[in-house]
């Protein structure tokens, strides 16, 4: 074998310069940039080996030790003291590629990556993938003479190509220089599917003891060959570790030849904790994703000044998906990433699963949908319904942070206080009604100078998340930092579903109550604790009335017979009014009600036969029937999916009957309320638009009379100019008004009005009004109330404005 010292010694030949020139000129870099990436690297003394030397002398000679199977072990031993005289296939295979690669060594020189990367094509990331079919090609009888340099010369030309017309003549310059033997290996190669009966670790082992370690770290064949020429020259740990923005081979986890059941015996068997009969064990739930990896580095060249690579397991570039940068349009993962590192953190390596994610049913989706998600997050990074890709990370594979100016104690609480920012809030509701001059003053004096003009452009998403794709709904003027803020109590009605709001969800006619000075923006209630609320209101839990379990009876009552299909669900604590609206009705109610009020499904279907409804326990069991359900449970996820019925809300069940009472006291026939948008679970596509037609505009229904605290509701829901709104919230007068003027009616016949106002008018005509008040006693004031009222934004006190008689 020729050294590697004595290669180095050698002065390149004319053919072995021409062949370096020709192989290297149509890769994915540039020549340049090869010599300044590896400036040490090894230039062969000869020319390369021809094509057909790699098939003969060893695919064919491995192809045909492949078959070979080893005979049994007590056989060879029985052969005499010195061993067996016959080699074993694994050793076979060994003399083969070592040969091979002494005579490349002698013969050619220490670049052995021209034949590795026509070996092992699979592992060849320098080349794009061609998948194209060859045929109908002519034949060759003896070998060509084309040389391995060409061949890889061609190769790169060809993996350029992206028409038609430029792949066509090189295929040509093939099939004219190939006989059948050498375009079969070369039809595996484009392919990438050698299947020679060796593998890559085989022939990076044998070519340097380092090499398997290097190509694991690496990926890269060509740094390989070019940087491990001696084998006699190993390299130190550290050479062989991780490197930041090179892709490297990820660790997996260990093949498994047993059965199922062998492998669950085992971990039984094992499992030190289970001090019964061994019978359990943890598993781990596999994500079904794609092992990703990715490096950060600084860089001031790419806006945000981060750049980003995302490489999968098998070394695939997938940056052009996730982002190069914090400011990459098309990036479906890197522009949220700002926020999630330290800024002390100028390079990371993170290993770990992408995934999909669905944020509807807040479940993981299957695989297939990840490059479709991830190229609609680049398209619209803002949809709040759109299935996108998340990074769920394994392992942090390599960091440099700047920690010079913090103690070890700062840096070990720094290490739990990873992603996002802890003080960010998610909009919730708005409150307008209930302060007074003090609430004004005291929150004015408390948030002065602090409150920051909103940009749409470029919203402070990392203190403040609104709802919408693009944070449009519910925008405000002015923002203020949570520790800058204040905090208030608040009482509503109740908790509605809203999807004008971050949390999904808000306050019914929220009121308030009183500014909390005892708290601050860590003390005050968060979204965990408000949902804990919500569910034990809405469970009818109170800690107050607990009951001791101790002090419980432990005697059971023995439970009466009863016929299977007759006994009650449960305790009705409510069965409502008896009427005969639902008369030859068929329902089947799938789940409890959960808004605006909760009721159990034994609840509901008491009320509906109360009011002439048949209850069915299967959605088919009639053609007409009315399905009912309030939550997507099992069933009701599956009707929606076969999209072949409507499913109500229990809503349209309680409205029903209420209006049917109103009917009945004016004496008015039988009607069932038709369906609104708002009692559909879910409305088929054709049913769509004669639903909506039930409501105006603003979800006023034509044929229901609605209540006071609903057409609030609705009221809120309209569209108002925003300077009018804004001032509103601000300042309401929440009482009665009637304007008193010359034109037009000026009879006060309203029970309700607390205040008549006057304009320029005489005191006979203020006379005439307060005798027509026949006792009642609403204040008689001047325009001007209105007007200083609304100037101070306060209701000002109305002695100082009454008129003169």
């Amino acid at each position: 074998m020729a050294s590697s010292q004595q290669n180095k010694n050698k002065k390149p030949s004319p053919e072995a310069i021409a062949d370096d020139e020709r192989q290297y000129t149509y890769s994915t870099i540039s020549k340049e940039e090869l010599n300044d990436k590896y400036p040490d690297r090894p230039r062969n003394h000869g020319k390369t080996l021809p094509f057909h030397e790699l098939f003969q002398s060893l695919f064919d000679p491995l192809e045909a030790n492949k078959n070979k199977k080893p005979g049994p072990a007590a056989a060879r031993k029985k052969l005499g003291p010195h061993g067996p005289n016959t080699l074993s296939p694994n050793e076979i295979r060994k003399n083969i590629i070592v040969r091979f690669m002494s005579r490349w060594r002698s013969e050619v020189g220490d670049d052995f990556y021209p034949a590795l990367r026509l070996i092992i094509p699979e592992k060849d990331r320098d080349r794009a993938m061609c998948y194209e079919v060859l045929s109908k090609r002519p034949m060759r009888q003896k070998v060509g003479d084309m040389t391995i340099g060409e061949a890889n010369e061609m190769l790169d030309k060809l993996a350029l190509a992206q028409k038609e017309e430029h792949q066509l003549p090189i295929f040509r310059e093939f099939y004219q220089k190939m006989n059948a033997e050498e375009l079969v290996w070369l039809i595996r190669m484009i392919l990438r599917q050698m299947k020679i009966g060796a593998s890559e670790k085989t022939f990076l082992n044998l070519w340097h003891p380092d090499g398997e370690a290097l190509f694991n770290v690496s990926s890269s064949l060509r740094r390989v060959c070019w940087e491990l020429t001696d084998p006699n020259v190993t390299l130190e740990a550290d050479e062989t570790g991780v490197e930041l923005m090179s892709c490297f081979q990820p660790q997996l986890a260990q093949f498994m030849s047993n059965s199922f059941e062998k492998m669950v015996e085992k971990m039984c068997a094992q499992n030190p904790r289970d001090k019964g009969n061994g019978s359990e064990f943890w598993i781990e739930e596999k994500l079904d994703g794609e092992r990703i990896q990715m490096h950060m580095e600084e860089d001031d060249d790419i806006p945000g000044g981060r750049r980003f690579i995302w490489w999968s397991r098998k070394g695939k570039d997938y940056t052009y998906l996730y982002g190069n940068g914090f400011e990459d349009d098309n990036s479906a993962l890197t522009r949220h990433m700002k926020n999630a590192f330290d800024p002390r953190v100028s390079s990371i390596i993170l290993d770990g699963e992408m995934i999909t994610w669905d944020p509807v049913t807040n479940k993981m989706v299957a695989f297939g949908t990840l490059k479709t998600a991830a190229i609609s997050g680049g398209k619209d990074p803002f949809s709040a319904t759109a299935a996108r890709p998340v990074f769920k990370v394994f392992d942090c594979l390599s960091e440099q942070v700047d920690v010079s100016l913090s103690s070890c104690k700062q840096r070990t609480h720094t290490n739990h206080k990873i992603g996002a920012n802890p003080m960010k809030c998610f909009s919730f509701f708005k409150v307008g009604g209930g302060f007074n001059a003090d609430d004004y003053a005291a929150i004015r004096h408390q948030t002065d100078g602090k409150w920051i003009k909103w940009d749409a452009k470029s919203p402070p998403t990392e203190f403040i998340e609104l709802a919408g794709s693009h944070q449009e709904k519910e925008r405000p003027d002015v923002w203020i930092k949570p520790d800058d803020s204040i905090v208030m109590e608040v009482k509503a009605a109740s908790v509605s579903i809203s999807d004008s709001f971050r949390t999904n969800f808000t306050l019914r006619f929220p009121r308030f109550k009183r500014l909390r000075p005892d708290k601050d923006w860590k003390s005050a209630l968060s979204i965990e604790g408000f949902m804990e609320l919500k569910a034990k209101v809405e469970e009818g839990e109170d800690d107050e009335f607990q009951v001791d379990k101790k002090k419980r009876n432990s005697k059971r009552l023995k439970r009466d017979k009863v016929i299977a299909g007759t006994e009650d669900d449960g305790k009705v604590l409510y069965e409502g009014p008896t009427t005969g609206v639902f008369e030859g009705m068929d329902f089947c109610i799938l789940s409890d009600m959960i808004l605006p009020v909760k009721k159990s499904k034994a609840e509901l279907e008491t009320i509906i036969k109360n009011n002439g409804g048949r209850i069915y326990q299967s959605p088919s069991a009639k053609e007409d029937i009315i399905v009912i359900a309030d939550k997507r449970v099992v069933k009701v996820a599956s009707l929606i999916k076969s999209g072949k019925i409507n499913i109500v809300k229990p809503q349209w069940v309680l409205h029903a009957v209420a209006q049917m009472e109103i009917d009945a006291k004016l004496g008015r026939s039988r009607f069932v309320i038709p369906y609104e948008t708002g009692h559909m679970l879910f409305t088929r596509e054709e049913n769509k638009e004669s639903i909506a037609a039930n409501s105006d505009q603003y979800g006023d229904p034509y044929c229901r009379d609605v209540g006071p605290e609903e057409l609030r509701g609705i009221m809120d829901g309209m569209d108002l100019n925003i300077d009018i709104r804004i001032a509103m919230n601000h300042f309401q007068f929440a009482c009665g008004v009637f304007l008193h003027g010359e034109d037009g009616d000026t009879h006060v016949q309203k029970e309700d009005v607390t205040h008549i106002i006057f304009g320029d008018v005489s005191s006979e005509r203020i006379r005439e009004t307060k005798r027509e008040l026949s006792g009642r006693t609403p204040h008689l004031v001047s325009w001007k109330w209105i007007r200083d009222s609304w100037d101070t934004e306060t209701r000002l006190d109305e002695n100082g404005y009454l008129v003169e008689l």
